[in-house]
């Protein structure tokens, strides 16, 4: 299910193509005709990604991400998030519902 994120690096499975000077790969998800071969029911399709270059960078890139949304809730660490409490905001209290 992450793997359109993960799609696109140098580390990923596909082939590096070259068009008109850029480079991309190729990409197919799990439902795609490519991987499902002779079944039916295909839902995917087979793509060219730009390179996004090393997965490492997303990957630092997804922590920084996690690490300032857990600050803005008030955590300084991954461990913080299990001593929260949630609140569930339905967009149907703006209207005026009940919860």
């Amino acid at each position: 299910m992450i793997g359109s994120l993960f799609a696109g690096h140098l580390e990923s499975p596909g082939k590096l193509v070259e068009v008109d000077g850029e480079q991309y790969k190729e990409y197919y998800g799990s439902a795609s005709e490519y991987q499902k071969g002779e079944h039916k029911n295909v839902e995917g399709k087979k793509i060219l990604l730009p390179v996004k270059g090393h997965l490492k960078d997303t990957l630092v890139e997804m922590q920084e991400d996690l690490q300032s949304a857990i600050s803005y809730a008030g955590g300084r660490d991954l461990h913080s998030l299990t001593r929260v409490d949630y609140v569930i905001v339905k967009n149907s209290i703006w209207n005026g519902d009940s919860i």
